[in-house]
């Protein structure tokens, strides 16, 4: 194993044992028991995901207005919103790696430029 691979695994190693990460585990798994709840939740997740990565932006504030009006009894739940921000915690972390990596390795993207 390279040294890049095994760092790697040790970073997400230290990643899956922060308490963020574990609450998150914790609130999914609890989600989960409601399959029903769990099934909604993600239908949610997944129309803010693509509503939130479409090329064409529209009218995007009105847009999740209506998705979370939609969603409105499910996004009252105290659990589904304490999932929801305990995922979001997650990507911050994720995307927090991400960015530190990309801000120190010099790659040339000039040539989207042109």
């Amino acid at each position: 194993m390279d040294t890049i691979t095994y760092k790697t695994q040790s970073l997400v190693r230290e990643m899956r044992n922060q308490k963020d990460y574990r609450e998150y585990r914790r609130l999914q798994k609890k989600l989960e028991e409601d399959q029903a709840l769990f099934h909604r939740v993600n239908e949610y997740r997944k129309r803010s995901f693509l509503l939130h990565n479409r090329p064409d932006v529209g009218n995007i504030m009105q847009e999740v207005r209506n998705l979370r009006e939609e969603y409105k009894e499910e996004l009252m739940n105290p659990l589904v919103m304490d999932y929801l921000i305990a995922e979001q915690k997650i990507c911050k972390m994720i995307r927090d790696v991400s960015e530190i990596i990309a801000e120190n390795i010099d790659l040339d993207y000039s040539f989207l430029e042109e």
